[in-house]
């Protein structure tokens, strides 16, 4: 089947073993790095919540599979301000409409000590990416120089960035400096 060709429904429901494989080794390489209570936004199929031994919760637009929170809009969530040690965006970013919203309100959940982890494809080759398997995506992806304007602007400051699965992703990993 012509993956250009399933729309985005279809393509959640399929089994795909390079999706798969992806997401299991961005979900291997961000797992040390979480402490604390979890929520983990745009969080599909809630594999890194599964993975997770702590305490965690999902937020996505549909439950598909895992889910706490069905929520349209990731930028009003019901949640008291101040709870949540770590808070995950794992390969999703690129998916929201506007993140800085987003990221303003994972600010507002936080903890004060707490912090963000966000994973995000190479975007050179998520231009490629899109055009044949998700055409219905917002964004291609970011740079590491747009998603530091992206965090500075929703009260983070960057505190490590690495590549991993030779090249294809990177791993941010953001601190709360600013209460909103």
């Amino acid at each position: 089947m012509d993956n250009k060709k399933l729309n985005k429904e279809e393509y959640y429901n399929k089994k795909d073993r390079i999706g798969t494989y992806l997401s299991n080794k961005r979900n291997s390489v961000v797992i040390p790095y979480i402490n604390g209570l979890l929520i983990d936004i745009a969080c599909g199929d809630g594999q890194l919540l599964k993975l997770y031994s702590g305490p965690s919760h999902g937020v996505d637009i549909k439950d598909y599979g895992n889910t706490d929170y069905v929520l349209n809009d990731f930028s009003k969530l019901p949640l008291e301000a101040n709870v949540y040690d770590t808070a995950t965006i794992i390969a999703s970013l690129n998916y929201f409409d506007n993140p800085i919203p987003v990221l303003k309100e994972i600010n507002r959940i936080l903890k004060p000590s707490g912090k963000l982890i966000i994973t995000m494809p190479n975007s050179m080759l998520m231009k490629i990416w899109h055009k044949i398997r998700e055409p219905w995506v917002f964004h291609t992806g970011y740079s590491k120089k747009r998603i530091n304007k992206f965090l500075n602007s929703a009260g983070f400051t960057l505190s490590t960035h690495d590549i991993f699965l030779f090249g294809i992703n990177n791993i941010y990993i953001a601190k709360k400096t600013t209460a909103l």
